[in-house]
């Protein structure tokens, strides 16, 4: 009985330990060494490695285009091309643009990053306002496993950071891995300082 209670305490520890690494410490850790962080370093590779592994196993919806047929003065419109074509085609165009400098370090890991993102759009139908951005978010959060809070972290700020920065200067996030770190130190600040 002793040692199954050992086990159990030791068990405990190093998952404490490693929700501790991963998250707190983590975060800290990007947040303080940012600026020594080579480009091609990822903010978190377990989060690319299950981005990956997610387009892995559903590649075959997904056509990477170098066209963005988002069309900004008509979202409802831009949603309802996006659910008919992949009613009717079984597809979902990922837009390859504008996937340098971000927290994914790959485009390629950003495209995978935007496979899921739509696919949460198209597939239930959720618009690219605000709310509908929304619900993707915790859509995307809700697939993580529970004890990953900093991804869960980086991917609010990606999605709602990210929205909340457009809807104040009406432009996109020009860097977005500098954007993530300073909304992870100062959400108010980031979304009001212009890049």
């Amino acid at each position: 009985m002793k040692n199954v209670f050992q086990k159990e305490s030791i068990d405990s520890l190093v998952s404490d330990l490693d929700f501790a690494h991963n998250n707190k410490h983590r975060m800290e850790d990007l947040i303080a060494n940012f600026s020594k962080l080579k480009p091609n370093v990822p903010f978190s590779p377990r989060l690319n490695d299950w981005i990956t592994n997610w387009y892995e196993q559903h590649k075959e919806i997904f056509i990477f285009t170098d066209y963005d047929d988002f069309d900004g003065k008509d979202i409802k419109g831009t949603l309802q091309r996006h659910v008919d074509r992949f009613k009717t085609t079984g597809k979902i165009h990922i837009w390859k643009g504008a996937s340098n400098d971000t927290i994914f370090s790959e485009p390629e890991k950003n495209h995978f990053f935007r496979a899921v993102h739509e696919f949460c759009h198209i597939s239930n139908g959720l618009g690219f306002d605000f709310i509908g951005e929304s619900i993707v978010c915790a859509l995307q959060i809700g697939m993580l496993p529970n004890d990953w809070i900093f991804e869960k972290q980086l991917i609010v700020t990606e999605i709602i950071g990210q929205n909340q920065y457009f809807s104040i200067h009406k432009e996109f996030v020009r860097d977005q891995r500098l954007f993530s770190i300073q909304y992870l130190q100062n959400p108010y600040k980031a979304i009001f300082t212009k890049q």
